[in-house]
């Protein structure tokens, strides 16, 4: 077994393992005192001894030359780099900053080597490296699934909006006030009464439709499909429309254009945005639905890298399709729960406001206050309770 050489200054000492040392979470042993060793170590704490590390001959596997290279770029010890990683030493040390403050996530085999996944401690950077031959290959990703997470929250209610301007202006040529419910992409792919797409999504975001439908032919009446772009993860994510309610009752319907194609909706729709690979692209799963408001679980899920088409195994769909309906009862629970809250603030802020407008008190007149304060609040998140509004105004106009 190869053992790990920590080099005391001045007497060059070796430190041999502990047998059972599984590489993972024994740290190794000062030679003369016998105390731990932490990976970053620079002298022993209990006898003050200093210590140089040394690479092994060779990491075994993608796991274990991670957890080495953080520590080289931890110490700044470029000779320790250079033998790890591919490259120029100064310029990975740079582009690896952050890597003692990640930890190894995973890895996998690819052609000759191990695809390395480390994730930073607050889950807000993941990097991506190829292990193969001893070294870290030049070529990496870094992504910020986090900050993926919240571009495609601002996409999912850029789409909601974009489904209210649809349906107000019938901008699907279809004759009828109704949403689009057919999939994601035709909310950039229908075309107007010229024939050009109507864009309400950028087109990279359209080309990270799971599903989406296939082109209308050439003669079709609208509602027409423009071609689909090539299929690519947009911020990390990949999206599709959802088929079916909490109810099982589709979204989708023919509409009254009697085409035969189920693409629109009369009264509601539903998105989805899954991370194309949880952990490296982004956490959650997000669902948008009519009202604007997006639901955000992680749901241990992702639609995965592999294929060419990008679309889930029909596996992952039906893992997805359950998924999503916890996410459902999960969201409906908490709509349920607010509602309910709201309505017993609603309640309590009804009978203060009353007792604080029959008084001319201190008391009563600063509770009102608080009182009215929380409704504004709830006002201006178009929260507040309707039945309120005149007491609101009225307390005001007390005050």
């Amino acid at each position: 077994m190869r053992t790990l050489i920590l080099l005391l200054l001045g007497c060059f000492a070796a430190v041999a393992l502990p047998p059972d040392w599984d590489r993972k979470s024994v740290s190794p042993a000062c030679p003369y005192c016998e105390s731990t060793l932490g990976w970053n170590a620079q002298q022993c704490y209990s006898c003050q001894a200093k210590v140089e590390w040394a690479l092994p001959a060779a990491p075994e596997n993608g796991e274990e030359a991670w957890r080495f290279l953080a520590t080289a770029v931890a110490r700044h010890d470029r000779a320790f780099i250079k033998v790890l990683v591919e490259g120029e030493a100064e310029e990975n040390e740079r582009t690896l900053a952050i890597a003692p403050l990640m930890g190894f996530a995973k890895s996998s085999p690819v052609d000759g080597g191990e695809r390395v996944v480390a994730i930073s401690t607050d889950r807000a950077t993941s990097l991506v490296l190829r292990w193969s031959k001893g070294k870290f290959m030049g070529q990496r990703e870094a992504h910020r699934p986090l900050k993926n997470q919240v571009e495609s929250i601002k996409l999912l209610k850029a789409a909601a909006a974009a489904e209210g301007k649809l349906r107000d202006g019938d901008l699907d040529g279809n004759g009828a006030a109704d949403f689009w419910a057919g999939d994601w992409s035709g909310l950039a792919r229908l075309a107007d009464a010229e024939g050009n797409a109507i864009a309400l999504i950028p087109p990279e975001a359209a080309a990270a439709d799971l599903r989406p439908l296939p082109a209308s032919d050439g003669v079709a009446a609208r509602p027409r499909l423009l071609a689909a772009a090539q299929a690519a993860p947009w911020s990390g994510y990949r999206f599709t429309a959802l088929e079916l309610d909490e109810s099982g009752n589709a979204f989708a319907a023919d509409g009254p254009d009697a085409d035969a194609k189920a693409w629109e909706g009369a009264k509601a729709f539903a998105f989805i945005a899954i991370p194309a690979e949880r952990g490296v692209t982004g956490w959650m799963t997000l669902v948008v639905s009519e009202d604007g408001q997006v639901w955000g679980k992680d749901l241990g899920i992702a639609t995965g890298r592999e294929g060419a088409s990008g679309q889930p195994s029909a596996e992952d769909s039906a893992v997805i399709a359950a998924a999503i309906r916890d996410l459902d009862a999960d969201a409906q629970e908490t709509r349920e729960a607010a509602d309910a809250k709201l309505r017993s603030f609603g309640r309590k802020a009804k009978e203060a406001i009353e007792e604080a407008l029959k008084s001319a008190a201190p008391e009563p007149l600063r509770r009102m206050r608080d009182i009215l304060e929380d409704l504004k609040a709830l006002h201006d998140s178009r929260r507040w309770p309707s039945e309120s509004k005149d007491l609101m105004d009225a307390g005001w106009e007390r005050l």
